[in-house]
């Protein structure tokens, strides 16, 4: 998960794409988003499920927004933070 690709259409509709994570195990992923200087809210990501892509809307087109991603297992485990972008 290590290469993203973000891009921006109609202003505030994200398209993230990463690399998947390989283990055989891994049930999904979890995007999640923050404002610069704030922290990452884990219990609550913008977006969750099993592909390595994802479209989202954020509502302030003129805010910054920072995405790291975040695999999880069958059992529930959970990875450390992707790069950010």
């Amino acid at each position: 998960m290590q290469d993203q690709l973000v891009s921006c259409l109609a202003g505030t509709q994200l398209n993230l794409e990463w690399d998947p994570n390989p283990e055989p195990d891994i049930a999904g992923y979890r995007v999640f988003a923050r404002d610069p200087g704030e922290d990452y809210n884990y219990d609550n990501p913008v977006w969750e499920g099993q592909e390595n892509y994802c479209s989202i809307y954020m509502d302030d087109e003129d805010e910054i927004y920072l995405f790291v991603v975040r695999a999880f297992d069958e059992d529930g485990f959970e990875s450390d933070d992707s790069n950010e972008v």
